[in-house]
């Protein structure tokens, strides 16, 4: 380091067991784990170096620079690499700041330690024993620190029966991570600093945000309520990750190098840097327009005689330290020669910087740094004696995961890289490392699709190089590594593609790692947690997609070669669920000496309609389980502790259970969470709000209470009313207020004001911005702009411009156009003979936009645009219509869930990506029901906004992106709908025009895109009454009768999905290219399964056993209605590509089979036995009363005659 210069849900979750099912996993011919053979033998197991690149010649290259002078020549050789191609170039481009966005949260941990050894109390999930991780809720086992975005509470927890608030700090910064050690609180914060707003005609885009610092403050909490600043830290750089071993806290920071860019010069002159960052002028300005030869770069020796001498101070991280009093005492650049290490790839200009701080001195301030060239690490893994970077890198050969190991001296706080390596693929997370025994094990993942595989290598130290002693490569092709978790002599890995995997892996042979057990289940952990010994905790979802319910699962893996998963509980109905826990350890709470496991759970609630806007309350809680191994159920749910806002964290001290969300504290009883002992509201009490004000209605009620976390006392006891001059009245009760449009609202776009509300002697304030909708205006003397579109070649076209003007105005006599001006762009224009119109006439072969003016008796005037021909498109719209697994669909049944999606794609010939797009969408009401939700894009994150503005209408829906450009589809918005009557549903998606605030805009281009060049293409959608065909049950085709080709298209489709629920779900065959799907759903249940091929059949025999026929090739049993179905050389030729089946010859027939043997078939084929409840439906379903029970003893009886 360089020497400075001096309780609302009313449906409770349902818990399933485990349920055993004849299905194809037990009849495949295939190698499958039956704890006597171990494991398939495709997996490889490897013990030489071959399997990854481990920098054999490592020795050579770990070296930091040897002088300063040898840093400053590297940085300015990168710097003149990097512009190489601008120097002495034209300038047509100002050269923008360079803005991006950096990733600050750390990747999810493993965690099954404390972050003390005092057992009366526990906080946060850490990973290795001993080295604390930065959180955002700690405990001391008396007090709560929260952080919340920007403030930190001290919650007084000594007695949990009486929370109160100790003391409030705010940050003024986005907050990351608390550490607390003794009476020193550490605050972790990102700073941004903010560029001026965007300089469009209505300014209502956010800042951007510059390069982020780093800020360190360190409090002495000795009075925990009157906490005081010791020292304030600021750092360049982007957090990684944090941890801290006793009193030293250690920060792992990304910082991008910031090479000065080459200088514009404009006639021989250094041409400034605009005064405002304007989005389309300066961002991405015109051609400049110089008065002599034009604009070039700078010379690449000019730009060397520059920056050569100052480069090191200007792309290299520096750190300045304030003491209490706010004053700089240490400043300077965070590193010297010495501190940086020589990259070990080309053109790589990342720094990761680790920075050690030890907290308990007097004034805390840096004690060591160090930093490496990486790509961005994201992973970290820490134990106590060493910090392993994980730095994932994409190249055209694959992915590959670059280690730098560094070591720690615990007495002086150094940190020096002591051996590299790389292995294939990537990690998921810091669960996919793990270090034991001197040897590093990690799991990654590699490939795409069907050539995705999953590998797990043990690497040692040789020197300066971390070489590979053993390795277990393509474990599960065509799957994904989902959670991770090492525990010492054994590893555990989930992976998913359509069931999940439990693989168990034995490690006590460092050099000869092997898979000894795997358990197959359907759904799949993202998470997993030891709970005891030889018992693991998985949470993740029940199903194939990420909308499936929530579950918990307890394995038992004492038998490392026979998982097993001994209990569940599945959170039923909580698709639309989300929790952290599912990606961030730190939320996951289990407290070992009660068996108590919590973790929080998000879920969207039901969407409300309050003062004509479509509200959401999301459903937040806790949910609380016992895990008792031996007992009869191992795994049950005891409750779940409501919140009002996001739950983050779960605390024990002593036997209470301490919830804490984004607003409220609540102390619970730890083995009985329904016993409320206390809660505090601490945070926030306001939120903000946004309405929209319609077109025509003068005033609204705003609930602005309703989203925000209130005690009942809270009551709105002032509000400062906008500059508009809106006038904005409290309600008599306190709860509410009313907003009046102001008098001038067609000048504006929105509306904004503050409100504060009061509860026990707390009060807070909340913002409300309203979107205002532009009044008409019933002026005669204002007409309003028009647009009109002709076709090439056309003449004496009649533009009807008053067509829109003056709504509402009844005149005496009509108005007149009196002028019009000349148009822009060849054409002629005059005024129609009747002064209501204009008659227009482009000129010869022109296509594009022209533009004049008319004016009206009166002297005033307005604008026309008049599109000829139709533009090339320049934006996509594509509208799509999927189901609740996010699948594509073209016909659903009444009652399912829809999601519209709508993607936007730049389709210019070298396209930069959609910066902005607002869109109406319009449907039939009585086809479809909104949910009044709207979920945008991840790249959408800004100027979000949309609303139902009638019944069948939703206007104005869309966002703006980041800056930064993204080519193909992406997604701007989805919204749910529930089909509501039979009938063709087409939903239509129109640009939005004439509005300033919700243009469609792409990167690089400095005007509104034309909606002529705006292509939207869409589906309609078929909604019928359901998977059954209500005329004649059996006749699934449709066609007016019943034969073996109606059973055969319910086979195909148990061949494609298997036995599943219909509801949401389209269902298609595979193979035929059908317009009208099958109605498979014989028996009408929601539920495709063999009974429904079952019934088809059964009718078959019976209408046989009507006509008398019997013996010979002419019977039609059960199972010889199939095999006579499979004489067709095309049916045949479809059936044998699915399954086992293949191997049943077309010319087999098998007579006097009962209807149990072609459910047997029927399985083999559908791939999952039948549902819970379907045995009993099969009895009462007409099937010749058979018993069901009894159709398993013929099972194995059966099976021969049809597999054979």
């Amino acid at each position: 380091m360089r020497r400075p210069r001096d309780h609302r849900r009313t449906k409770r979750p349902i818990l399933r067991r485990r349920r055993l099912s004849i299905g194809p996993e037990r009849l495949e011919s295939r190698i499958v784990l039956d704890g006597q053979t171990g494991v398939a033998a495709e997996i490889s197991v490897e013990s030489t170096n071959s399997a990854a690149d481990t920098h054999a010649d490592a020795a050579t290259r770990i070296a930091t620079f040897e002088s300063d002078e040898s840093l400053r020549q590297y940085l300015l050789d990168s710097a003149v690499a990097r512009y190489r191609d601008q120097f002495g170039q034209p300038a047509t481009w100002w050269a923008y700041p360079m803005y991006y966005s950096e990733r600050v949260a750390a990747v999810a941990d493993a965690g099954i330690s404390l972050d003390s050894a005092n057992l009366s109390y526990q906080g946060t999930n850490i990973q290795v024993a001993g080295v604390d991780e930065g959180d955002l809720v700690k405990t001391d086992g008396e007090f709560l620190y929260i952080a919340n975005a920007d403030k930190i509470s001290i919650i007084d927890a000594r007695s949990t029966d009486d929370l109160k608030i100790a003391a409030e700090l705010d940050n003024a910064d986005w907050i990351s991570d608390l550490f607390v050690s003794g009476d020193r609180l550490t605050v972790i914060s990102t700073h941004y600093g903010l560029t001026p707003q965007l300089g469009l005609a209505i300014d209502v885009w956010s800042p951007i945000a510059s390069e982020p610092n780093t800020l360190v403050r360190v409090y002495d909490i000795a009075d925990r309520t009157s906490p005081a600043l010791v020292s304030e830290t600021s750092l360049d750089g982007s957090v990684v990750t944090t941890r801290r071993i006793d009193d030293r806290v250690y920060l792992v920071l990304n910082d991008y190098l910031n090479f000065p860019q080459p200088n514009v010069l404009c006639d021989g002159e250094v041409a400034p840097p605009p005064a405002r960052i304007s989005l389309w002028s300066d961002y991405w300005p015109a051609p400049a327009e110089p008065t002599g030869k034009g604009c070039v770069y700078e010379s690449e020796a000019d730009y060397v005689s520059r920056v050569g001498g100052s480069i090191s101070d200007l792309a290299l991280p520096r750190f300045d330290v304030k003491d209490a009093a706010g004053d700089v005492i240490v400043e300077g650049s965070l590193l010297d020669a010495t501190d940086l290490y020589q990259p070990l790839a080309d053109e790589v200009w990342n720094l990761t910087s680790i920075v050690t701080f030890d907290v308990g001195q007097s004034v805390p301030q840096p004690e060591t740094a160090v930093a490496t060239f990486t790509t961005a690490t994201s992973t970290v893994y820490m134990s106590a004696d060493n910090v392993y970077l994980i730095d994932a890198q994409y190249l055209s050969d694959g992915a590959s995961t670059a280690i730098q190991k560094f070591n720690l001296d615990s007495e002086t706080g150094g940190v020096t890289l002591v051996a590299t390596g790389s292995v294939p693929g990537t990690t998921i997370n810091q669960f996919a490392v793990d270090e034991y025994a001197g040897y590093l094990r990690v799991a990654t993942s590699e490939g795409w699709g069907e050539e995705r595989s999953n590998n797990l290598f043990v690497l040692g130290q040789d020197g300066e190089a971390l070489t590979t002693a053993g390795s277990i490569t393509d474990i599960a092709p065509g799957e994904s590594i989902f959670a991770v978790r090492f525990m010492g002599e054994e590893a555990y890995l989930v992976t998913f593609r359509f069931v999940d995997p439990l693989f168990t892996i034995d490690l006590s042979e460092p050099t000869d790692p092997v898979v000894v057990g795997e358990l197959k289940i359907p759904g799949f952990s993202n998470y997993l947690h030891p709970v005891g010994e030889g018992l693991l905790v998985g949470l993740g979802r029940d199903g194939e997609t990420f909308a499936s319910d929530p579950q918990v699962s307890l394995f038992d893996v004492v038998n490392p070669s026979d998982p097993q998963r001994i209990d569940q509980v599945v959170l039923s109905g909580m698709g639309t669920s989300w929790s952290e826990a599912f990606s961030n350890h730190r939320a996951v709470s289990y407290f070992a000496e009660s068996g108590i496991l919590v973790f929080p759970m998000q879920t969207y609630g039901p969407w409300v309609e309050l003062d004509g806007q479509f509200q959401n309350r999301m459903e937040n809680e806790f949910w609380v389980l016992q895990v008792e191994p031996g007992a009869d159920d191992p795994l049950r749910l005891l409750g779940s502790i409501q919140h009002d806002s996001r739950p983050m964290r779960a605390i024990r001290i002593g036997d209470v259970l301490l919830t804490v969300s984004e607003d409220l504290v609540r102390a619970n009883r730890l083995t009985d969470p329904t016993v409320l002992i206390d809660e505090l509201h601490y945070g926030r009490i306001a939120q903000d709000d946004f309405y929209t004000l319609p077109r025509g209605v003068e005033q609204l009620t705003l609930s602005v209470l309703a989203n925000d976390a209130i005690p009942s006392d809270a009551t709105i006891v002032s509000v400062d009313q906008p500059a508009s001059r809106a006038q904005v009245t409290i309600a008599a009760d306190g709860k509410s207020l009313t907003y009046s449009r102001p008098l001038f609202s067609n000048d504006m776009f929105a509306d904004t004001f503050t409100y504060t509300i009061e509860s026990g002697g707390r009060t807070s304030t909340a913002t409300v911005t309203i979107y205002l909708q532009p009044e008409p205006t019933p002026d005669e003397n204002q007409p309003y702009n028009d647009r009109f579109r002709v076709e090439p070649g056309s003449t004496k076209n009649r533009l009807e411009v008053l067509a829109n003007d003056f709504p509402g105005v009844e005149f005496v006599q009509a108005p007149q156009v009196t002028e019009v001006s000349t148009p822009d762009a060849g054409g002629t224009v005059a005024v129609s003979d009747d002064g209501q119109a204009v008659v227009y006439t482009p000129a010869e072969d022109f296509v594009g936009t022209e533009t004049f003016t008319y004016t009206v008796d009166g002297g005033a005037s307005a604008t026309v645009v008049v599109v000829v021909g139709r533009p090339s498109p320049v934006i996509g719209v594509d509208v799509k219509v999927v189901d609740a697994n996010g699948l594509p669909v073209n016909d659903v049944k009444t009652g399912d869930e829809i999601w519209v999606e709508v993607h936007v794609e730049d389709l210019r010939n070298s396209p930069e990506g959609v910066f902005a797009a607002y869109v109406n969408l319009q449907y039939d009401p009585e086809r479809a029901t909104p949910s009044g939700r709207i979920e945008y894009g991840s790249e959408f994150a800004n100027a979000r906004r949309g609303s139902e503005t009638q019944t069948g209408r939703f206007d104005s829906v869309g966002a703006s992106a980041d800056f930064t450009a993204t080519q193909g589809k992406q997604l701007l918005f989805r919204m749910p709908f529930t089909a509501a009557t039979s009938g063709e549903l087409r939903f239509d998606v129109t640009p939005v025009e004439d509005s300033p605030a919700s243009e469609m805009l792409v990167f690089g281009v400095n005007s509104a895109i034309d909606p002529e060049a705006v292509r939207v293409t869409s589906a309609p959608l078929d909604i019928r009454n359901g998977f059954h065909n209500r005329d004649r049950r059996t006749d699934t085709d449709g066609d007016g009768e019943v034969s073996a080709i109606d059973a055969l298209m319910v086979i195909n489709e148990l061949n494609r999905t298997g036995s599943r629920r219909l509801r949401g779900v389209a269902v298609r065959m595979a193979e035929a290219e059908s317009s009208v799907s099958p109605m498979v759903d014989v028996n009408n249940d929601e539920f495709v399964s063999p009974i429904d091929a079952l019934l088809i059949i059964n009718e078959l025999n019976a209408r046989a056993a009507a006509a008398g026929e019997s013996g010979g090739e002419s019977t039609v049993t059960a199972a010889s209605g199939l095999a006579m179905s499979l004489k067709s050389s095309s049916l045949s030729s479809t059936l044998a590509t699915h399954g086992d089946l293949r191997r049943a010859s077309p010319s087999v027939v098998v007579d006097e089979v009962s209807p149990s043997v072609a459910w047997v078939a029927s399985d083999q084929l559908g791939g999952v036995g039948a549902s819970d409840g379907e045995a009993e439906r099969f009895a009462l379903s007409g099937a010749n009363g058979m018993d069901w029970h009894a159709a398993a003893d013929e099972f194995f009886a059966g099976l021969e005659s049809l597999t054979d």
